[in-house]
């Protein structure tokens, strides 16, 4: 009796350890595997896609798969940097001798992967206008055109490396094509390009002030969003709209609207006239645009 019980009792072991199993040892197995794969991963790509003395065709493939997976990473410093730096130190080829007239595959993707870095604004700033001020023929100007896009997104720090440049009288022929790049500085870029425009130097005198034109557009139009509270993208677009229908209906052009040259408009604006002056501003304007589209 007792063996029988026994036996049953063994049999049901049997049956529950089939149909209710411990945790399995290799689920925690996998699971660190595949943390330690995926950790592999990111190193074996970030070498792939910064090997720039490999087969190009590789490290463009490798440098999309970095941009689509990856997130920032210090590991990517290193050799863009290294990249940059050579770009904006090396001697400027002739263009005229068919060796120098390079692709310039690895500065490309350098620049691609550059958002995938981890400098501090001003380090990130100083690299990006070194190479850009370069007068390095192998750079041409799509890439010249992403070293300003890059620099776009740090105004303070690249206003105030443009006015340091202009300060010490830099020569570099890109340095005015940044000065409309609008931070902190850029009031002090004003005033200096208005002396580099009085100057006897015919070429840097024009050039001068053809970038003061846009220079003071476009401190005019940071002052607006800032007196408006509106974001810079966003704010742009409702005060470009509010300067294009002021405009429509201003007939004395004195930059406000009244309320004999607004009560034809279909929908009318006096809301805006926060003040009570009698005047609608291009500011007032935008900043009623603003509300009214995010009711």
């Amino acid at each position: 009796m007792f063996r029988s019980i026994v036996l049953v009792l063994i049999v049901f072991a049997g049956i529950l350890s089939r149909t209710c199993p411990a945790d399995d040892p290799d689920q925690t197995t996998k699971k660190t595997d595949i943390e330690s794969i995926r950790s592999e991963f990111e190193e074996v790509l970030i070498a792939k896609a910064t090997d720039f003395s490999g087969p190009t065709g590789t490290l463009v493939r490798m440098s999309n798969l970095a941009k689509e997976k990856l997130q920032a990473d210090d590991r990517f410093n290193r050799p863009v940097r290294e990249v940059l730096q050579r770009y904006a130190e090396e001697q400027p080829a002739d263009p005229a001798k068919e060796e120098s007239k390079a692709d310039a595959t690895d500065l490309k993707i350098a620049l691609e992967l550059f958002e995938l870095t981890t400098f501090p604004p001003d380090q990130a700033a100083e690299l990006l206008f070194a190479t850009i001020l370069s007068d390095n023929h192998a750079i041409d100007h799509q890439e010249r055109n992403r070293l300003r896009s890059l620099l776009s997104k740090l105004p303070d720090q690249t206003s105030q490396l443009v006015l340091e440049a202009l300060r010490r009288g830099e020569q570099a022929p890109y340095l005015f094509w940044l000065t409309s790049i609008t931070g902190e500085f850029s009031e002090g870029i004003a005033a200096e390009l208005l002396e580099v425009a009085k100057s006897n130097d015919p070429e840097r005198s024009r050039a001068a002030l053809e970038s003061l034109a846009n220079v003071i557009d476009s401190i005019e139009r940071r002052k607006q969003r800032q007196t408006a509270g509106l974001v810079s993208g966003t704010g742009e677009k409702y005060l470009a709209y509010a300067r294009r229908i002021i405009g429509r209906y201003d007939r004395n052009q004195d930059g406000s609207l009244t309320k004999d040259e607004f009560e034809s408009m279909l929908v009318s604006p006096e809301p805006a006239d926060v003040d009570a002056d009698g005047k609608i501003t291009v500011v007032e304007y935008a900043k009623l645009l603003a509300e009214r589209n995010s009711r």
